[in-house]
């Protein structure tokens, strides 16, 4: 029996021409990517290692000097006080206190300076009044019309700068609660911007019913002794003297630039009923005298409202009190007022 044996095949024989070709060049292939020098030809990049940033150093601030406080401001001057700081003052003449008023128009009147001021000025601009309480309070009644002649101011207190410092103010009265209204003045200085409230307390009652008609004239007994006068200036020297004096007028006209004033209390007769006529007002009273006057059968007759004073004919007040005014006849203002 024939032994046969089976005989492998030896490398690269079971590969056909193809493959081994194939094969050929995967080897060259690898050997290639194998070797160093095909390594050296590519070498791989390395990071490149970035340098440290230095700190900046900060500078150094070149040493200055210190600046200095500001120097104080040097202090203003006290200003100089008043010689009168209580100023303005003043004084409501009229109404007088606690007096009785009724509807109708009713006169508010006084005086009001600042004996601070200096020049020919009274010190005083304004003169407001307000019922029932001051500015800020009471109900505003209005401003008074201020500069009106009062002689005997700056006669009492020796300066001709307030021979201007009167006010008035004509208050129409109506409306009112029966019982106590007070009525207050706020007097304003043009020297120091003060204001001065006065106050002056009045009471109020509803209109009495019209009086009787007044008696028509009659006869009277002139006093002997007498001093007798016939014209204006005669007139005005007599009432003039200080001492009370029985003055007789001849019949005439008299007249003067303002009424005429009586604060002495003197007794004026016309020596004839009517015969004398008043061209011009009078004042019968004033800040002092005895009081007490008189005028008798005097005829007035005074259309100027600058010859009255306060619209009135007979203006009675002050030291007027107790005056007797009789057998007189009135035409133009208002007859007799206080």
């Amino acid at each position: 029996m024939r032994v046969v044996r089976e005989r492998r095949p030896r490398a690269g024989e079971l590969l056909s021409p193809a493959g081994r070709l194939l094969a050929a060049l995967l080897a060259c292939t690898c050997l290639i990517y194998a070797s160093p020098a095909a390594n050296a030809d590519s070498p791989s990049p390395s990071p490149s290692a970035s340098p440290t940033p230095s700190p900046t150093a900060a500078p150094t601030p070149a040493p200055s000097s210190p600046t200095p406080p500001p120097a104080p401001a040097a202090p203003s001057p006290a200003p100089t006080p008043y010689p009168y700081p209580s100023d303005p003052i003043g004084y409501v003449d009229g109404p007088a206190a606690n007096s009785t008023v009724f509807d109708g128009t009713l006169v508010v009147w006084g005086w009001a300076i600042d004996r601070n001021s200096s020049g020919n000025t009274p010190g005083v601009d304004s003169v407001v009044v307000y019922l029932d309480g001051p500015p800020g309070a009471g109900a505003l009644l209005g401003t008074a019309t201020y500069g009106l002649g009062r002689s005997d101011v700056s006669g009492y207190f020796g300066d001709a700068r307030w021979n201007n410092s009167g006010w008035q103010f004509a208050w129409t009265v109506g409306g009112l609660i029966w019982g106590n209204h007070t009525i207050y003045t706020a007097l304003h200085s043009s020297v120091s911007g003060a204001t001065t409230s006065l106050s002056q307390t009045v009471l109020y009652v509803p209109p009495p019913p019209d009086p009787a008609p007044p008696s028509p004239p009659a006869s009277y007994t002139v006093p002997s002794g007498a001093i007798t006068v016939s014209d204006s200036a005669g007139l005005l020297s007599a009432l003039a003297m200080a001492t009370p004096q029985d003055i007789v007028l001849a019949p005439g006209v008299y007249d003067n630039a303002a009424p005429f004033e009586n604060p002495f209390g003197h007794r004026i007769y016309s020596a004839t009923l009517g015969g004398a006529v008043f061209n011009a007002g009078l004042i019968m009273g004033g800040n002092s005298g005895p009081g007490g006057g008189l005028v008798q059968g005097v005829a007035f007759d005074v259309n100027d409202p600058s010859k009255a004073f306060l619209n009135s004919i007979v203006h009675v007040w002050g030291t007027g009190q107790g005056t007797r005014i009789l057998d007189s006849t009135f035409n133009g203002n208002n007859a007799i007022g206080h």
